[in-house]
């Protein structure tokens, strides 16, 4: 049994999850905004999480909506952990 348990921790250690986090406080509509377009870079263009990421925050930039563009509202999601291939 401490086996089994030292493999599970090992595996958590060697494989944590990946979390998009804020660094700061960002309005509701831009983020929902950016949180769809990264989901639909994951899951529809096959993206890997942090590739996603970047691609939503780039859409962001050269958003027609000004608010997407201010860097405040795009530039604050940072992804933290997990396994990543770049």
């Amino acid at each position: 049994m401490v086996i089994q348990g030292a493999r599970s921790v090992k595996g958590d250690l060697l494989h944590p999850p990946l979390v998009v986090a804020s660094l700061w406080s960002v309005d509701s509509e831009p983020t929902s905004r950016l949180m769809i377009d990264f989901h639909k870079h994951r899951k529809i263009d096959r993206m890997s999480a942090i590739r996603a990421l970047r691609q939503a925050q780039l859409d962001m930039m050269s958003s027609a909506d000004p608010t997407d563009r201010d860097p405040h509202t795009w530039a604050a999601f940072v992804a933290i952990g997990g396994f990543v291939e770049y």
